[in-house]
């Protein structure tokens, strides 16, 4: 009963801060959504509401223009009664149940099938967040952090700069059940049941079906890394291998079923992953070889676990540019408070011999050094799987090890009697970091600007500086204010370490005269007591005013990251689209450059050829041929070299754009209508959605299939091009054809006359899907 009491005292606790934090979408009814993004899109720029100057975070893009179309798509077709297994508004047609991303079957998405989907964004947010939380908590109880230790662990974790940067992306999906995950393979390791076995394989299954198979991959390993932890540190106590073996097999099992449970979401997806150009990426001359990291990067990468905003903030003032070229305020993400961290450093310094304490530091430590390829730790990057997935999720799991030493650190804090080397230990960590941070924020301009010094053009160069130099200027607090609560942290503990001299001092007293002598025994009691009351009173002062920098901390960092809109400000229908949604035949559409953003047509009920999520190979190719635009390893036409021809071959009928076509463009085109900046085009050359020819010509060469479709003689209305040739049973036609009658004389064919004949020829249907 006592720890129901305590879990809904904590969830309240959560749940009062979370109200806080999403303040603006709480309170006042706006939506958790990015998709003011989406008025930098010239097909809406022109009904940008009359505040609108730029997108309040640029980087969210992803979350505007993929993660929301897709909710909307699964929870109309849930509501209409089917599952989505496919998408046809991306790519000519996608497997959506195969894709990793959207997510059909992750258990907390069930508030998007229910809830209105720009609704069902913030509930979803607030429900990783309070799992994060509360059993973060749990498993620093577990452990021993004590309550307020659980506490500080759980503030950590739960509004860290990686919880909270991505927080609106499947990262989160999966981030949200590492604490649970740790929790239950605890529990499983203390006590062997069927009851644990199902607990461990049920979060197993939920952190594969998150939506991130990366990051599921680091979660799992982790807590597989912990579990041998726990089982090889009580094997060595007790050494009873039959236990030990009992243990592992346990732990297999849930591990296995839970891969079982989540078989409905890998299988599909390790299918159709095998015909992405993603993987192909990876495994060929992108991933690990295409981001080799040195010494510069090294330094930088550490830079933001005490300045997290070193490399500027996309949520300022001013268009956003990373101060250190090709890296971004969300990847670079390692800020678990200047409090958390130091917390973290005393108790691993202070108690370095501890199992418990050793084992936090090393997988936090590991993990960050993968995270940054630093030498060394660069070798987990390069084992199997690990080799194509994205070592910056590393990130994650430093962050959990962090949150959980600072818990262990603020518990033994307030027990300094025990553990006052770990006090003494963070006020001269904070210290440090105070010290080392006056100096970066002093010189890291000026070293920042070197790097900008080769940029191409003075015009760029000068804009850089000027950020720079308002990024780091005293008027900007949101740059050093790590450095305020470091200081306002070595108050306090500095403070709370002199609280026993104090007190003792304050108690003193001069004991003089015979009648003070005969009543030394009642003043000796009185003074223990009221040293004993100050002594609570010291600690619950402290206890409160550190979570509440650490609270005040996070919340500088996270509170104003996320976009909050008016739902009627949601992609509207402008007039363009709405011409195009009034034409009731079968077509699909596509945009030049940033025109009508891939995903968008999605919310709008429109077929478009572009999408943002991985293209299959050939797929990629042919957009690529057409005039795409490789960008971020997807095959998107961020181009206006469109090929109307090969367009009209994947059913093509409205063209949107606010690009001056050229002259070879426009002979395929016709201008229906202008909208402001945006005109829009009818594609002549637009074939139906599935039509049948009976001609096929076969190259195994896909590069020459290319150059076949794109050769104007080529009629794309009348015959296919296969890369094998057809199996000999392959579908036929029955065709009537006028045929020549011949009479066979003396060896020689003569004409006689005609008939009509029915013959099977072959018959191919193409459904560009």
């Amino acid at each position: 009963m006592a720890r129901r009491w305590e879990t809904v005292q904590v969830s309240l606790l959560l749940l009062a801060l979370l109200v806080i934090f999403f303040g603006k979408a709480i309170l006042l009814g706006r939506k958790l959504l990015p998709v003011d993004i989406a008025y930098t899109d010239p097909v809406y720029l022109r009904y940008a509401p009359a505040e609108f100057t730029k997108p309040h975070n640029i980087l969210l893009y992803d979350q505007a223009y993929q993660f929301y179309p897709w909710r909307v798509y699964v929870s109309q077709a849930l509501r209409r009664g089917f599952l989505p297994f496919w998408n046809p508004y991306v790519y000519c047609g996608t497997p959506l149940m195969a894709e990793d991303q959207p997510a059909v079957f992750y258990p907390l998405n069930i508030l998007s099938y229910v809830f209105h989907p720009p609704d069902a964004v913030l509930f979803t947010a607030l429900a990783r967040l309070l799992l994060a939380g509360l059993a973060t908590y749990w498993l620093a109880r577990t452990i021993g952090g004590g309550r307020f230790g659980a506490l500080v662990s759980t503030l950590i974790f739960t509004f860290s700069g990686f919880m909270i940067v991505w927080l609106g992306h499947p990262h989160t999906n999966v981030a949200a059940w590492l604490p649970a995950l740790f929790l239950t393979v605890e529990w499983l390791h203390r006590r062997i049941s069927l009851r644990h076995v199902a607990f461990v394989a049920l979060v197993v299954a939920a952190q594969l079906t998150g939506g991130h198979a990366e990051t599921a991959l680091y979660t799992l390993t982790a807590g597989g890394v912990y579990y041998l932890f726990r089982l090889v540190t009580a094997w060595w106590g007790d050494r009873r291998l039959r236990s030990a073996m009992i243990r592992l097999l346990s732990f297999a099992a849930a591990v296995v079923l839970g891969f079982s449970l989540a078989s409905v979401h890998l299988l599909p997806f390790g299918e159709w992953l095998q015909y992405s150009a993603e993987l192909q990426w990876r495994t060929g001359l992108g991933g690990l070889r295409a981001t080799r990291l040195g010494p510069k990067q090294w330094l930088a990468g550490v830079l933001p676990m005490l300045l997290p905003n070193v490399f500027n903030n996309p949520t300022w003032p001013g268009e956003y540019r990373s101060f250190f070229p090709g890296w971004n305020f969300v990847e670079q993400t390692l800020y678990v408070g200047v409090i958390g961290l130091a917390l973290a450093a005393a108790v691993t310094v202070a108690r370095c011999r501890d199992k418990q304490v050793w084992f936090w530091a090393a997988l936090g430590l590991t993990t960050l050094g993968a995270a940054l390829r630093l030498p060394v730790f660069d070798w987990v990057n390069y084992l199997p799987l690990f080799n194509i997935a994205a070592y910056g999720r590393f990130r994650l799991i430093y962050t959990f090890c962090m949150s959980v030493l600072a818990g262990l650190g603020a518990q033994d804090i307030l027990e300094r009697v025990k553990r006052e080397g770990v006090l003494r230990v963070a006020i001269g960590f904070l210290t440090g970091l105070v010290v080392v941070g006056i100096f970066l924020f002093l010189a890291t301009p000026r070293i920042l600007s070197e790097l900008h010094a080769g940029t191409p053009t003075a015009e760029v160069r000068q804009l850089s500086k000027a950020a720079l130099l308002r990024a780091f200027s005293v008027s900007n607090v949101g740059m050093y204010w790590p450095l305020l609560i470091a200081s306002a942290g070595v108050l306090i503990l500095t403070l709370y370490l002199l609280c026993p001299a104090l007190t003792k001092r304050v108690g003193r007293v001069r004991l003089a005269g015979l009648a003070a002598r005969l009543r030394l025994a009642e003043q000796t009691a009185r003074l223990r007591i009221s040293w004993a009351g100050r002594q609570i009173l010291g600690q619950t002062i402290m206890a409160a005013s550190l979570l509440l920098l650490v609270a005040v901390d996070l919340f500088a960092l996270g509170m104003g990251y996320h976009t909050t809109i008016r739902e009627e400000l949601i992609f509207p229908v402008t007039p363009a689209l709405q011409l195009v949604k009034s034409d009731r035949d079968i077509f699909r559409v596509v945009g030049t450059n940033i025109d009508l953003m891939p995903n968008t047509c999605i919310v709008h009920g429109l077929y478009d050829v572009r999408g943002l999520d991985f293209p299959g190979r050939r797929y990629q190719e042919l957009c690529l041929a057409i005039g795409g635009q490789d960008w971020l390893g997807y095959g998107i036409l961020f181009t206006d070299r469109l090929q109307p021809r090969l367009l009209g071959l994947l059913n093509v009928k409205y063209v949107l754009t606010s690009s001056r076509l050229g002259p070879k463009r426009l002979r395929y085109l016709r201008l229906l209508d202008t909208d402001k900046d945006i005109k829009i085009y009818q594609n002549l050359s637009c074939l139906p959605r599935a039509f049948v020819v009976h001609r096929v010509r076969v190259s195994e060469d896909s590069q020459n299939v290319l150059r076949i479709l794109l050769d104007p003689e080529f009629d794309l209305g009348s015959e296919i091009v296969l890369e094998k040739p057809p199996p000999l049973d392959f579908a036929t036609g029955v065709a009537e054809v006028d045929a020549e009658l011949f009479q066979l004389e003396s060896g020689s064919a003569q004409p006689s006359g005609s008939a009509q004949a029915t013959v099977e020829i072959p018959r191919y249907e193409l459904v560009p899907e």
